[in-house]
């Protein structure tokens, strides 16, 4: 059994076994309530060992074990002994970016104007042992922010354009530069204080000028992976790849033992195991990342062979993560999902504390009008189940850190050290009282590992079928080929039930707002290449409880072509929205996304293969409305090769992405040279829309219609209709003259689209003469 078989399994067994526990079952433990002893069985009651007043008002202070104490990083830095004494406090002018502390507790940070002076704080003695001014990259467009890890050796800072300067701890003189910067500024690293992981992609004789702009686009050729020991500056190893699409992003180091990277190829960007003397990725770990989101992965802990961690975008923190996710490092395998908090309306805040060899410590606060009180539970390490209380304590906290001993709490002005003690399996902690209703899905967390491979290929993601299912549930590929691009979003919302049962609302009533909520504006366009733009989703009748519509295609030359679609579907209380969009700049081998009946099949499947995760059932699809007399269209690159090359176009490109079938077909030819003349040719046999209920004609003239630009003229004697488009340039004093036509065809349900593009004086008249001829050719091959 597959990954995603084995995951999806799981998940229906999980929501089966909550649907019985819904059908009549009792409602959730209060403060106070048993988790499978006693009612009589109580927390036991906890106290700080001290607490410490932080500088940080409001915020609650971030809190890092180290060596015989703690880190506390308010509005400065300061070392705490276990006993909560105060061994050494600096308070630097401009803080920016603080280094994790190293086994010797010294610490490093950036600080100053523009952040460019660095120092190391001597964890024994809590002085200064060294400042340094960092140069920065450019003047022109560095900020000076850098990102600043410590090893036992060296200080790492990774600099602006991916530079990474290497510092000795002892006396700040420099040890060398990594992947020193250059123009073409696309270097990228990441450090965690053992390990460096580098992409270096350096400027070479394809880099293109930047024209001042600060930023130069990839070009084709290779770039390379590199991992160096952060102490040694030793290169372990080097791994080349395409550069296009290759990246690493803060937070690439996910662990250095055993060492796990996120590393972003073809523009997917996925965990995997790796090892210090093989550049060979080893097995994938989890899900795969939003690269265009630019999502990552922190790691709160790696314990037995089971790392535990969250996911958000930027640098996210695993103490207040929206959710917490557990992978066997082993088989790579997802372990299990938890919302740390549940989403639902609740007065509870849970906060995670970290990870040990008996779990995950949480921290649930409760307020009870009397200053509140919180609850430390643990979550068992291999399956994220309650296994049971440490405690409940006075006020209401949140965990700041874990360090084997003890648990660390904070508030907006203090933080306070509480001993660990073994968890009551007896006691459990407080959870929200919900009125669910018999039938309701309970808010287990939502995800669309459910979406198979048939469904991704239907929507020309094929590349991602040998890849983990995104963690964001979507699916973007920009870099096969590049200058496409093809995304699918897939989004789930488990409404829950409100208030008490008698004044509230029910888990269906809310997923009823939601869908509402979700249909009342236009969905509007989406994707990197796409610049179609959708209107108002209509109802669909039949599909779920309810469903909701709307799905377009645009042709449009060699500057794209573009299909979406949009499906909201609502059963029960789950609500389940399908969007997709792809399109492409220019004319690519293979870069047209699917066409638009596929993206409705792709749609409707990608909808029935998630809720059918949750044991729902969406319902027959809507009958495929009448076809047109249109069923199939001539290869125009055969037909028109002779053609083309005849007019000096020798370069070919098959634009349509192969398994797409006998309805769609698209090339592109062109000349050598920068000043090159072009050649697109779109034909298009639609078909009748599922999601509106057009027959074929209907659906292709709506496409005819979204696709002509304004100051078209009609075309007479061609077709049913015929839109032309001239746009002539001439600038005699550089010699620049260009002629560019472009002619949108419909032939009852068959489109054709043509644009042609020269460079000369002159050249209008037969630049629209021939359009029009191409036109007719194709017409006489598809009538027969």
């Amino acid at each position: 059994m597959s990954r995603a078989l084995r995951r999806t399994a799981a998940a229906v067994a999980v929501v089966l076994l909550a649907l019985s526990a819904c059908d009549g079952g009792d409602p959730e433990p209060g403060p106070g309530a048993k988790g499978g002893g006693s009612a009589a069985a109580e927390p036991a009651e906890l106290s700080p060992d001290w607490s410490h007043e932080t500088s940080r008002s409001g915020l609650v202070a971030r809190v890092t074990p180290m060596t015989d104490g703690y880190l506390l990083l308010d509005d400065g830095l300061t070392a705490l002994g276990t006993d909560g004494s105060v061994r050494w406090r600096q308070q630097p002018t401009d803080l920016c970016a603080t280094s994790a502390p190293n086994e010797a507790g010294d610490v490093a940070f950036s600080h100053g104007r523009k952040c460019r002076s660095v120092s190391v704080v001597d964890g024994a003695t809590g002085e200064l042992r060294w400042t340094v001014r960092v140069p920065l990259v450019s003047k022109q467009y560095d900020s000076g922010a850098m990102q600043v890890a410590l090893g036992a050796k060296a200080v790492t800072l990774v600099q602006f354009c991916g530079q990474v300067t290497r510092l000795a701890v002892d006396d700040g003189r420099k040890l060398g530069v990594i992947a020193p910067h250059d123009r073409k500024c696309a270097n990228e690293a990441d450090s965690d204080g053992r390990t460096l992981a580098v992409w270096h992609d350096p400027v070479d004789a394809s880099t293109p000028d930047d024209h001042g702009t600060g930023w130069i686009p990839q070009t084709p050729g290779e770039g390379a992976f590199e991992l160096y020991d952060v102490d040694s500056g030793e290169l372990l190893w080097r791994r080349k790849t395409n550069r296009r699409g290759g990246d690493l992003a803060e937070g690439a180091v996910i662990s250095s033992d055993p060492l796990v990277l996120a590393l972003t190829e073809k523009g997917h960007t996925t965990l995997r195991l790796h090892s210090r003397t093989d550049p060979t990725p080893g097995a994938y770990v989890g899900w795969q990342l939003d690269a265009v989101a630019g999502s990552s992965f922190t790691a709160l802990g790696v314990v037995d062979g089971v790392l535990v961690g969250s996911v958000a975008g930027g640098r996210p923190t695993p103490l207040t993560g929206p959710r917490l996710y557990a992978f066997d490092l082993t088989t790579g395998e997802q372990l299990w999902i938890r919302d740390v908090n549940p989403p639902v309306v609740s007065t509870l805040s849970t906060s995670v504390a970290g990870v040990d060899a008996d779990g995950v410590v949480v921290a649930t606060s409760a307020s009870d009008g009397d200053g509140g009180r919180t609850w430390l539970a643990r979550w068992d390490l291999r399956t994220g189940e309650d296994s049971g209380v440490i405690g409940v304590l006075p006020r209401q906290w949140s965990a700041v850190g874990l360090d084997g001993e003890a648990v660390l709490l904070g508030t907006g002005d203090s933080v306070a050290r509480v001993p660990l003690r073994p968890a009551d399996a007896e006691v459990a902690a407080p959870r929200a009282d919900l009125a669910w209703r018999d039938g309701d899905v309970p808010a287990v967390p939502a995800d669309c590992l459910a979406v198979g491979d048939p469904t991704l290929h239907l929507l020309g993601l094929d590349a991602s079928r040998d890849l983990p299912t995104p963690l964001s549930c979507h699916w973007a590929e920009s870099a096969e080929p590049s200058y496409s691009s093809r995304d699918l979003w897939v989004n789930v919302t488990i409404a829950a039930p409100t208030g008490d049962g008698d004044t509230g609302t029910t888990a269906e009533e809310n997923a009823e707002r939601t869908i509402r909520q979700l249909v009342d504006d236009p969905p509007g366009g989406g994707g990197i290449r796409t610049k179609l733009e959708l209107g108002k989703a209509e109802q669909v009748a039949g599909l779920g409880d309810e469903a909701y519509a709307v799905s377009g295609a645009r042709l449009s030359g060699s500057t794209g072509y573009d299909t979406a679609g949009y499906l909201a579907v609502r059963v029960r209380n789950v609500v389940v929205v399908a969007r997709y969009a792809g399109g492409f700049d220019i004319p690519y081998r293979h870069a047209a996304p699917a066409p638009l009946a596929q993206v409705e099949e792709g749609l409707l499947r990608a909808a029935r293969e998630t809720l059918a995760s949750y044991g729902l059932d969406l319902g027959p699809d809507p009958t495929l409305p009448a076809d047109g007399d249109h069923t199939e269209v001539p290869d125009v690159c055969t037909l028109l090769d002779d053609d083309a090359r005849g007019a000096g176009l020798t370069e070919k490109t098959a634009v349509t992405r192969k398994g797409y079938g006998p309805r769609v077909s698209s090339c592109a030819w062109s000349q050598t040279g920068d000043r090159a003349d072009d050649l697109t040719v779109h034909a298009y046999a639609v078909e009748g829309s599922r999601l509106s209920g057009g027959d074929a004609v209907a659906t292709a003239e709506a496409i005819h219609a979204a696709s002509v630009h304004r100051g078209t003229r009609r075309v007479k004697d061609l077709a049913d209709r015929a839109d032309l488009f001239r746009d002539d340039a001439t600038e005699a004093e550089d010699g620049y003259d260009h002629s560019r036509r472009e002619l949108w065809v419909r032939d009852g349900n068959l489109l054709i689209d043509i644009e042609y593009a020269r460079w000369g004086a002159g050249l209008g008249d037969g630049t629209e003469a021939e359009v029009v001829r191409l036109a007719r050719k194709v017409l006489r091959a598809s009538r027969g």
